[in-house]
């Protein structure tokens, strides 16, 4: 298991109980507020990882390689 896998784990087994209810304030610059809830911050940095995969695996097929798995459960078994 890699270094950042190992944080990652650590990071998604310690989220509060109430993180899906659990609102983060991100102020724009010009100064307005936008509210998100932590389980939506993190749905959408999943679905940006996965987007960067998809990418990896199309320039690998461009250059004849084997695309890389997006199979985020089992990916550190292969």
């Amino acid at each position: 298991m890699s270094f950042v896998q190992s944080l990652t784990e650590q990071f998604i087994e310690q989220l509060p109980s109430d993180y899906e209810f659990k609102i983060i304030e991100v102020q724009r610059r010009d100064g307005s507020l936008l509210e998100f809830t932590q389980k939506k911050i993190l749905a959408h940095m999943i679905t940006h990882e996965i987007h960067h995969i998809g990418q990896l695996s199309i320039w690998a097929r461009e250059i004849q390689r084997k695309p890389i798995s997006s199979d985020l459960i089992i990916r550190h078994f292969e």
